[in-house]
């Protein structure tokens, strides 16, 4: 069902792969330009930078393009404005199809961006008749949150994008808070979807090509990350309070059953030494440092499930700790045969190649103007040369 054909990834895989081996000095220059020569595709790339800028301008150009159009017409009739919306998601649907199949854009930005559009404008445009039918505000959230689920799922299965996936997900996972259900029952009914689409991805993984599984990783340390924030009750509050009262809304975790806040305490100690422990064996990096935040994460709110009292040293405390563990670890592991252990290094072996225009630049080229527009203005002080103040003899004339 992909547009992609499984040869064409696996080329620009295998290049990628190349590319860090080349930067990793685990291949010669001539063993680099031989491979790239055989992994020559026929799909066209651009760098991220560019990929973020086309995506944000084809989109605030569709927007303004419908609408434009909507403008045109003189008529602001819900029935109208519904299939206008329609029609303009199916245009941008088939532009993106377009766009991949002769074009041959690969994570280029538009054609992500068109299909995004063609999901949304579709979404929108089904709520009309919907509100018309008299169906209630839960009802409608539940078929936005259905259409744009199915939508982004279509889109991950014709593109492969990692975002159409994440956010097939979160539409997905909106759904038991649509229904009048009991917190418990909100809680238990998330894990539980996003539990079931951790295993789907892992036996996904099981017959899929190496680019499928370096994708589906990706994912699953996502999953795995949601999986945790649904069973910690007391992780938002943790984040709002860090954050200075940022008003990340959470349900109060005294509102809970104290069957189920001990259960989700103990399921929080589980689910990351569980994961961290998956990301060791299985060798996957994302999955690995996932966990690890998780750890953290839980020994960060293992005093507000106790119920103790915090003080302002305990950040302070926890880092120390960090940073012992992460000195023993990396000891550790260079006193080891050939500085690993278990094949594990501490070292970076595999850096990969930037080219172009790299984030750090970006950041660097923002910071000093968010610098200046943040500063404050000088208070305007007396002006000793106007108006006769010093000099002039007291006439009007300036200085």
């Amino acid at each position: 069902m992909n547009l992609y054909s499984p040869r064409d990834e696996e080329t620009l895989f295998t290049h990628r792969q190349a590319r860090s081996w080349r930067s990793a000095g685990l291949i010669t220059a001539q063993q680099f330009a031989a491979m790239e020569s055989e992994l020559a595709g026929g799909l066209r790339t651009t760098h991220l930078i560019f990929r973020i800028l086309f995506f944000v301008f084809t989109v605030l150009g569709a927007v303004a393009a419908v609408g434009l159009v909507a403008w045109l017409l003189r008529d602001t009739s819900e029935t109208l404005i519904a299939v206008l919306l329609v029609l303009c998601g199916a245009a941008c649907y088939k532009a993106a199809e377009e766009l991949v199949q002769k074009k041959k854009l690969y994570r280029h930005g538009i054609e992500e961006a068109l299909a995004l559009c063609a999901v949304g404008f579709c979404s929108a445009g089904g709520v009309w008749p919907l509100e018309e039918a008299g169906m209630g505000h839960a009802g409608i959230s539940r078929f936005v949150a259905l259409s744009v689920s199915a939508g982004a799922f279509w889109i991950y299965l014709r593109l492969g994008c990692l975002w159409a996936a994440g956010l097939a997900a979160f539409a997905l996972c909106t759904l038991p808070f649509t229904f009048s259900w009991s917190p418990e029952a909100q809680r238990a009914i998330l894990a539980a979807m996003l539990a079931g689409l951790f295993l789907a991805s892992l036996f996904a993984s099981q017959a899929a090509h190496d680019y499928l599984k370096d994708r589906l990783a990706a994912m699953q340390a996502c999953l795995l990350a949601a999986l945790y924030l649904s069973v910690n009750l007391h992780l938002l509050g943790l984040i709002d309070s860090l954050s200075y009262g940022s008003g990340i809304r959470q349900i109060a975790p005294s509102v809970y059953a104290p069957w189920f806040y001990w259960t989700s305490y103990a399921i929080t100690w589980a689910v990351s030494g569980a994961v961290f422990l998956y990301g060791i064996k299985s060798r996957k990096r994302l999955i690995r440092i996932a966990g690890a935040v998780m750890i953290v994460a839980t020994l960060a709110t293992n005093k507000s499930y106790l119920g103790l009292a915090r003080y302002s040293w305990d950040p302070a405390i926890l880092g120390l700790a960090l940073v012992a563990v992460f000195f023993f670890l990396s000891r550790w592991l260079d006193a080891g045969p050939g500085r690993k252990r278990f094949g594990y290094t501490a070292q970076d072996i595999m850096k990969t190649q930037e080219e172009g225009i790299r984030l750090a630049d970006v950041a660097s080229a923002l910071v000093p103007g968010a610098i200046e527009a943040a500063r404050p203005e000088a208070p305007a002080g007396p002006d000793y040369f106007e108006g006769g103040a010093s000099g002039g003899g007291g006439t009007e004339r300036k200085f």
